[in-house]
């Protein structure tokens, strides 16, 4: 549609974005994942040709920014950010609201922790319970078994039961609440891209989830949080982020350097390494604590500075890491 001659094509929009929503409705993933970017891109390069099924385009988009599967997630946000590219005030309205109901969800993530509130941690899900729930046979015995590309049971009939499009692409698994924030999180990263204002007022509500640790996916919404936040600094602008929001986030991010879980520790450090390269690492470095400081020099998740090696700028004969030290020796915030 995008490729082929527009007066080729245009005749036949309606038809084929319905064969697309058909394939929306997909109990298999990667099909409905597929429809999801497709439709996307039809409403940016015919918009008045989709209105006929906008409509159902929407309640769609939404419905997947809450799907089981991660890239589906976040790949429905990058539809609805098409949709504003080619819809404007209309879509950014609708997104909004969708993000405020979504993104607070996590806070109703029933905590998982009685099993193993023996355990002696910080948090609930601390390194010792999260291996301890890890290894617990319960977790992985006598579960239902799911075929490749969906989440529909493998021996059950309930796929067979709802395949009539009765209930949209036949979920058997029930949705998570974190989930809803995990998408509203990707969707505020996309909505921060086409309207940076719009955008903004999510964005201390992010840091407040960056903080959430009583259940135990909670770090698997920190890594979408700290893959998006480098990309919202950006838009929003690096002066309204470092006025405004960089100190919320500074106590989560390198609280999770040291979680426990290693892609959220990983996450976190790639993070903190963009937002000092965005920032600047002097200005950076001004609004850390000493704790925070020493991370920067020992965590090995942190990236060194694009100034040299290790972070040691040329010429400099004491070794001083380049953000460390202003012109003087001092610190700069």
């Amino acid at each position: 549609m995008e490729k082929v001659d527009r007066q080729a094509v245009a005749p036949h929009v309606p038809d084929l974005l319905r064969a697309l929503l058909l394939c929306f409705k997909d109990s298999s993933w990667p099909v409905r994942d597929a429809a999801c970017t497709a439709c996307g891109r039809c409403v940016v390069s015919y918009p008045e040709d989709s209105r006929e099924v906008l409509d159902n385009l929407y309640s769609l988009w939404f419905d997947h920014l809450w799907d089981n599967i991660p890239t589906v997630r976040e790949d429905s946000a990058a539809a609805l950010a098409q949709a504003v590219r080619a819809y404007g005030d209309e879509a950014i309205q609708k997104i909004v609201t969708a993000i405020r109901e979504l993104l607070p969800q996590a806070y109703k993530q029933p905590a998982e922790s009685q099993k193993y509130s023996d355990l002696e941690n910080i948090t609930t899900f601390g390194v010792a319970a999260r291996r301890k729930r890890d290894n617990d046979p319960a977790v992985h015995t006598n579960q239902d078994m799911f075929s490749c590309g969906s989440l529909s049971a493998r021996f059950s009939t309930e796929r067979l039961v709802r395949s009539d499009g009765c209930n949209d692409y036949g979920f058997a698994r029930a949705k998570e609440p974190w989930e809803g924030s995990d998408g509203a999180a990707h969707m505020v990263k996309e909505l921060a891209a086409v309207a940076p204002q719009a955008a903004q007022e999510f964005i201390p509500q992010l840091a407040d989830l960056a903080r959430l640790s009583t259940f135990q996916h909670a770090y698997n919404m920190h890594e979408t949080i700290y893959r998006a936040l480098p990309s919202i600094a950006s838009s929003v602008g690096i002066k309204q982020f470092k006025q405004h929001y960089l100190e919320l986030f500074l106590p989560p991010l390198f609280a999770d350097l040291k979680c426990g879980h290693q892609l959220a520790e990983a996450e976190a450090g790639k993070c903190i390494g963009a937002l000092r390269d965005l920032i600047g690492p002097r200005i950076f470095a001004g609004r850390l604590d000493d704790a925070q400081r020493r991370a920067m020099d020992t965590n090995p998740n942190i990236l060194p500075t694009k100034g040299g090696p290790d972070g040691v700028a040329a010429g400099r004969a004491d070794g001083v890491a380049p953000w460390a030290a202003g012109s003087q020796g001092q610190l700069v915030s």
